[in-house]
């Protein structure tokens, strides 16, 4: 009976010692990118003919940005994995901007195009997984000339609001002046009546 309970006892912290030794770690890790390029050109060409010469200039500007990130974890026990989780975005935007002007006339056109992805796995799994891409372009043209005047319109709307200001407060002064005198003249009708009836 002793020689079995000696054993069993010999068992119980054999098993214990396992459990003991048995490892839980967790690792995670992370990474993340940005880049960025910009490059313009201009040019600028003489018009010839029979009219006048006339210049030409035209600006050309592009810009690319991207961005990426990417981040995992994984949780193992006794050196061997139990669970997994790893995720990843990355984003694009291209954009290309002219202005061409040709007199006064300046003509402007952009265009921006746009993606994104995005997955994310857990165990060997796909749990999430998207892409979108959108594309935008404007036209738009422009008259100096009109521009000009429509300042020179708006310059003038304000000087004549601000003479009529001016005039306005003056008529309030003399108004206000005008007020007083009459004050004081009836303030000197009434104490010249008060003295004769005193008298």
């Amino acid at each position: 009976m002793k020689a079995l309970m000696g054993d069993t006892e010999s068992n119980m912290e054999l098993s214990s010692n396992m459990e003991s030794s048995s490892s839980t770690s967790v690792q995670k890790s992370s990474t993340s990118s940005t880049s960025q390029s910009v490059s313009m050109s201009s040019t600028s060409i003489m018009g010839t003919g029979d009219s006048e010469p006339q210049v030409v200039s035209k600006v050309e500007e592009t810009s690319s940005v991207e961005k990426s990130s990417a981040s995992s974890a994984m949780k193992m026990v006794d050196g061997e994995v139990v669970s997994s989780l790893e995720e990843a975005e990355k984003s694009k935007e291209e954009s290309m901007a002219v202005a061409v002007q040709e007199g006064d006339i300046v003509k402007e056109s952009s265009a921006v195009l746009s993606e994104s992805s995005a997955l994310k796995v857990a165990d060997g799994e796909v749990l999430e997984s998207h892409q979108e891409s959108s594309f935008k372009e404007s036209d738009n043209e422009r008259n100096l000339s009109e521009q000009i005047d429509s300042s020179d319109i708006q310059e003038t709307i304000e000087n004549k609001t601000e003479v009529v200001t001016e005039e306005s407060v003056k008529e309030e002064i003399e108004k206000e002046k005008e007020s007083t005198s009459s004050a004081s003249s009836s303030a000197d009708q009434e104490e010249k009546k008060n003295k004769r009836n005193g008298r």
